[in-house]
């Protein structure tokens, strides 16, 4: 619902990335450095860009990880999971 919204605001596809850490397409991403890498080369530059992760609880230090995102990219972080992990 909330890339929808952000299409229909005129952002464009590209400023979004969206990842559920339950899909097979990202295992190769649940350590932090590892998706900070992967995040680095998606983001385009001089543009804002919005980060969604869905079950995040499933990347490990992703706490560390979402500080450092705030730092290093022009970003709005949504982060959502379904796991006691998180609180």
């Amino acid at each position: 619902m909330i890339k929808d919204k952000l299409l229909s605001m005129g952002v464009d596809e590209d400023q979004i990335i969206y990842i559920n850490f339950e899909n097979s397409e990202f295992f190769d991403l649940l350590s932090y450095k590892d998706l900070y890498k992967y995040l680095k080369d998606k983001v385009v530059a001089n543009k804002k860009v919005y980060l969604l992760f869905d079950e995040i609880q499933e990347v490990s230090e992703w706490q560390k990880l979402i500080n450092g995102l705030r730092i290093a990219f022009d970003s709005d972080i949504y982060v959502t999971g379904s796991n006691a992990s998180l609180l």
